[in-house]
């Protein structure tokens, strides 16, 4: 009982580090509208674009973890937790794929030019 209690204290913890996490990229500052020279504009778009899926990504699990904790008894709880992971992982490998493939296509067009 005592180990299922720290999985729960953990996981409370973990919660907690998502939504700060969370309200972190929300309130990563945007451009002020004005074009950039060249390589700034795609470096501010880039990091932008970052902080959106990751705001996105925590949140996600947040509310995940949340409905773990709220909704479902202990015996439950691992097995749950380990296919949240999961998946999460899966959509890891699938983004890191997704930017290879996208990494390789800017990378012949810049050997086009």
């Amino acid at each position: 009982m005592a180990e299922q209690a720290t999985l729960i204290s953990r996981m409370r913890v973990l919660v907690a580090r998502t939504y700060k996490a969370e309200r972190l990229y929300a309130s990563m500052k945007r451009g002020s509208g004005r074009p950039f020279p060249g390589a700034a504009a795609l470096s501010s778009m880039a990091n932008e674009a970052r902080a959106g899926e990751w705001q996105e990504m925590h949140a996600k699990m947040r509310l995940a973890l949340n409905e773990i904790l709220d909704n479902n008894s202990a015996k439950e709880l691992v097995s749950l937790v380990l296919r949240l992971r999961d998946e999460f992982m899966q959509v890891s490998a699938s983004s890191g794929a997704m930017f290879e493939e996208r990494l390789e296509k800017l990378s012949d067009a810049i050997r086009k030019e």
